[in-house]
């Protein structure tokens, strides 16, 4: 990591913004791995609050979501980056809860699997996020684990099928 001097010159801010959100009492104890999609993460926050009922949470979204646990002959780094992210949070935060959420459609794991066609992409998003269930509960034997596919059809709501 690079050193960063102290300079004697003026560093000026400004506040542009200023949230009422209030900041949640309790410590997070849960880790929650899902994709960086946009327009599932109102739904995933959805998810952790209202069905697990967890007013806070410690989020890592990136592309694909926890399918970083996967050995990816060709993204080794992509898998060390993520486990290590996942474990320092689990070392450093005291977590007892992991969640592992994979989505249809991923632009992620379609392009990783190169799966063309909706079904057989579902068939194998849905058994790759058993493989990584199986796979953190061995990482992470003291862990409550849940894993869960995201999906919907046009309007309709987003339906969590649990996994594992």
């Amino acid at each position: 990591m690079p050193v960063i001097e102290p300079g004697h010159r003026d560093l000026s801010t400004e506040v542009v913004f200023e949230s009422t959100v209030p900041i949640p009492a309790d410590a997070a104890e849960m880790l929650v791995i899902h994709c960086s999609q946009h327009d599932y993460i109102a739904q995933i926050a959805d998810l952790v609050k209202t069905h697990l009922r967890r007013e806070s949470f410690y989020p890592i979204a990136v592309p694909g979501g926890p399918h970083f646990f996967l050995t990816l002959d060709h993204l080794p780094k992509f898998a060390w980056a993520g486990t290590h992210w996942t474990n320092f949070l689990i070392a450093h935060k005291r977590l007892s809860e992991l969640v592992l959420i994979a989505h249809e459609h991923c632009a992620w794991v379609q392009a990783v699997s190169s799966i063309p066609d909706a079904t057989s992409l579902r068939v194998y998003t849905i058994r790759s996020l058993a493989h990584m269930h199986h796979i953190t509960q061995r990482l992470y034997p003291r862990l409550d684990i849940r894993s869960f596919y995201a999906e919907r059809s046009g309007h309709t709501p987003t339906r969590f099928l649990k996994v594992g």
